[in-house]
């Protein structure tokens, strides 16, 4: 599977989550959209968390600075190449929709396990290296 195809399966898996429920079904593919972003907003401060960690250097982040609008820049522009300028996102929703239980029980298995890491990665970057006010 290709990083295209794995990152839209990745979507795949979120935007199911949210139409199995029936109170998230209204915007699943918005949420699913909102939560790969919030994935990937995850693991750039976590970068930048064990960056600082590792060099022993406390960098001060405002929403604005360059090393918060770019990155956050970048993660929006994939978002609208990949799911807002074409729609083949539901081309890709059909083509998983028709894999095998089991192969599909499994990449929810994954899918969680990249959720929970990403979490986990994210809370722990912050205890290594807590913002300032915190200290």
């Amino acid at each position: 599977m290709t990083i295209v195809k794995s990152y839209y399966y990745l979507f795949y898996k979120l935007y199911k989550f949210f139409l199995s429920h029936e109170s998230t079904k209204w915007l699943a593919d918005v949420k699913a959209i909102i939560l790969l972003c919030s994935l990937e907003v995850w693991l750039l401060f976590s970068l930048n968390n064990y960056f600082d960690f590792l060099n022993h250097h406390h960098s001060k982040l405002s929403f604005f600075s360059l090393k918060v609008v770019l990155p956050l820049f970048f993660v929006l522009i994939i978002k609208w190449i990949l799911f807002i300028k074409n729609e083949d996102w539901k081309g890709y929703v059909q083509e998983f929709d028709k894999l095998p239980y089991k192969k599909n029980r499994k990449g929810t298995w994954i899918v969680f396990a990249i959720v929970i890491v990403s979490a986990a990665n994210f809370v722990f970057s912050f205890f290594l290296n807590p913002p300032i006010h915190l200290k």
